[in-house]
């Protein structure tokens, strides 16, 4: 079977994502010239909501939309495309069933831990039931921060999020400052002296905490009730435990409860990360040839839907759905 060649379009400003995933594409699969390409590949990731919303006048998109596709690993995507995000929420995948096989979740692809494979391996002992160490950048998190644990094997500690950003977030999965290697490190460390591992969703509803659960061979917590999980031959109730947002005060009996599975829970997870996540570029094909394969887009002409159906819901939600809120608390106060 001939190779999939994928071009990835650099000319919508400066995006260090683009050259990022430019250089996680095996040679066989780059193409150099559009005129080789089966897939136009645009990369989001560091672009202004000006310049994603240029793609829909970019030349690729109004000759040829079917070979079209998106790939972001922003925590608040704008689906212009069909295409791999890492956080679109469920409501996206199922509030248009008729584009519901165009888009596929995937792993984050500029952020990597990589004192998690190094340590994975080495004799570190279990002190932990579970564990979480994070920011308080959403409702359920600063909910999570509040528990009070009724056992004494619970670690949870808050982080200011100014240094989190500093010290976990990479491009090129190479690029920790020396002052930030030991916070990294112990971040690692403490991951792997835990069983169970909370993951609530933070500024979207993805976390790459969930992935570097699993690379270590643990077993995530997931506490975000629109993530949707990539797509796997394996079914995820045997990898991960998931706890209902409005269910966050009952996370510590949940995971007792489900103590026993730790062991076969975390055999398969790791294998899970191995199998599938640890070569990004592959899993990443692999799902781009999943959404080329089951599309019935046939003209350009079916972009305006996309736009008004898709985009436009997505948008409100994302941008303005807080704002509403609060107008809704003031006008109900004011009563």
């Amino acid at each position: 079977m001939q190779a999939m060649k994928i071009y990835v379009v650099k000319d919508l400003g400066e995006n260090v994502a683009s050259d990022l995933f430019a250089e996680l594409l095996n040679e066989q699969h780059l193409a150099k010239e559009i005129r080789e390409a089966d897939i136009y590949l645009f990369c989001t990731l560091g672009l202004s909501p000006q310049q994603i919303a240029k793609i829909a006048e970019h030349p690729l998109v109004k000759t040829d939309l079917r070979k079209c596709a998106m790939i972001s690993d922003e925590d608040h995507p704008t689906p212009l495309l069909p295409g791999l995000y890492t956080a679109l929420p469920r409501m996206a995948f199922i509030s248009i069933r008729s584009w519901k096989k165009h888009f596929r979740t995937i792993c984050y692809f500029s952020r990597h831990n990589p004192y998690i494979r190094k340590l994975r391996d080495t004799d570190i002992s279990i002190k932990y039931l579970y564990s979480f160490v994070g920011s308080a950048t959403s409702g359920v998190r600063q909910r999570l921060l509040k528990l009070q644990p009724k056992r004494s094997d619970v670690l949870i500690r808050q982080t200011e999020a100014e240094s989190f950003w500093k010290s976990f977030v990479w491009i090129h999965g190479v690029r920790v400052k020396a002052e930030n290697k030991d916070y990294v490190k112990n971040y690692a460390n403490e991951i792997l002296e835990s069983k169970f591992i909370l993951c609530p969703k933070g500024n979207g509803n993805s976390s790459y905490r969930f992935f570097e659960v699993i690379e270590a061979g643990r077993v995530p917590v997931v506490i975000s009730d629109s993530y949707v999980f990539p797509n796997i031959p394996y079914d995820w109730n045997d990898i991960v435990i998931r706890v209902k947002e409005r269910d966050i005060d009952a996370v510590e009996d949940i995971i007792a409860k489900n103590e026993h599975r730790f062991a076969d829970m975390a055999k398969l997870s790791r294998k899970v990360y191995d199998e599938f996540f640890l070569d990004k570029s592959a899993f990443i094909l692999r799902s781009l040839q999943e959404i080329t394969q089951t599309r019935r887009l046939k003209s350009p002409q079916l972009y305006p839907f996309f736009r008004i159906k898709w985009v436009t819901p997505l948008k409100f939600s994302y941008r303005f759905k807080p704002f509403v809120g609060r107008m809704i608390s003031k006008l109900r106060r004011s009563r």
